[in-house]
């Protein structure tokens, strides 16, 4: 079994999160008369767009397959030159 990268679950997940987040608060906001329904809109909204930026800048931009180990010669180099 291959291990997952966890990230590859999160990031999407913040995607959308971030997205009802946008969505529900301008519905909210559009739909409430209600001053204080229209400010928690309003919050949903900036925290949607707060999480998008924080995904733009934490999303890794290029990902590797598996990072190679570095080879470690344990014996002794010669100087002489033939």
């Amino acid at each position: 079994m291959g291990s997952l990268d966890i990230s590859a679950l999160i990031f999407p997940a913040m995607l959308v999160i971030s997205a009802a987040l946008l969505g529900g608060g301008f519905v909210i906001y559009r739909q409430s008369k209600i001053v204080g329904w229209r400010a928690v809109a309003m919050a949903a909204m900036a925290s949607g767009i707060a999480l998008i930026v924080f995904t733009t800048f934490a999303y890794p931009i290029t990902r590797t397959g598996t990072t190679a180990e570095p080879q470690v010669v344990t014996e002794p180099v010669s100087n002489q030159q033939n």
